[in-house]
C-alpha cells in the first residue's frame, strides 16, 4: 500500500512538472520586413596588389524566424531574401577602375538562439549555414556562411523593432555557364527590420 502511495505521489509530481513545463513552451513564428544598409565588403585578391571592393547603400529585406521558445529562450531557423544594387570597384595599386553597378539577389538561411530579457528587449545570435549572391548576368557567389548579432525592442503592441549586424563569407564563384572556381568574398551589413512575433503556446 505504501509503495502504491509513493508511486502515485511521484506520478502526480511528474505530471505537475510536465504541465508547468508545457505552459512555458511555445512555437515562435516571426515574419519581418526592413532595410539593410551600409553594405560593404571585398573580394580578397589572389594577387596581393589587386582587390575588388563591394558596396551598397540600401537593400530591401524580407524574411522570417521560426522555432521553439521556452522560459524566455528561443531557438530556430532564420531565412531572408534581399534585393539591391551592388557597386564594384577594382583596385590595382593606386589605380581604381569602376566596374559599374549590378542588380543582385541575396539570400541566406541559418539557425538562431536568443533570449527575452526581463525588460521589453531581446537579443539573439545567428549562424548562417548557406547563402548566395546572384548577379543580374546570372553569375553567383555561393557556398556562403556567416553570423549575425541582433537586438530588439518589444514594448510596442504586435510589432518588434529590430537592429542586427550581419557578416557573410562566400567561398565559391559560379559563372552564368555553370563553371565554378574558389573565391574569398566577405560582405557585412546593418539591418533594420519591423517584425510581428507570434509566440503560440503548445498546450
Amino acid at each position: 500500500m505504501n509503495t502504491t502511495n509513493k508511486t502515485l505521489k511521484r506520478l502526480v509530481v511528474l505530471m505537475t512538472a510536465l504541465i508547468g513545463l508545457s505552459a512555458q513552451a511555445g512555437v515562435l513564428v516571426e515574419p519581418y520586413l526592413g532595410i539593410a544598409t551600409m553594405g560593404d565588403g571585398k573580394v580578397k585578391p589572389s594577387v596581393s596588389s589587386t582587390r575588388t571592393d563591394l558596396e551598397y547603400k540600401f537593400a530591401p529585406t524580407a524574411g522570417f524566424r521560426a522555432g521553439y521558445s521556452m522560459w524566455g529562450a528561443m531557438v530556430g531557423i532564420d531565412a531572408s531574401y534581399q534585393k539591391t544594387e551592388l557597386q564594384l570597384e577594382r583596385r590595382i595599386g593606386s589605380n581604381i577602375t569602376d566596374l559599374g553597378d549590378q542588380d543582385v539577389d541575396k539570400s541566406q538561411a541559418g539557425i538562431f538562439v536568443g533570449y527575452n530579457l526581463p525588460m521589453p528587449m531581446r537579443v539573439w545570435a545567428t549562424y548562417y549555414l548557406m547563402g548566395s549572391v546572384k548577379f543580374d548576368n546570372d553569375s553567383k557567389y555561393t557556398s556562403g556562411n556567416g553570423y549575425a548579432f541582433g537586438a530588439s525592442y518589444t514594448g510596442l503592441p504586435l510589432v518588434a523593432l529590430n537592429f542586427e549586424y550581419r557578416n557573410m563569407e562566400y567561398s565559391e564563384s559560379e559563372t552564368a555557364s555553370g563553371a565554378t572556381s574558389n573565391t574569398d568574398v566577405n560582405l557585412g551589413e546593418l539591418l533594420f527590420t519591423v517584425s510581428m512575433p507570434f509566440d503560440l503556446e503548445l498546450f
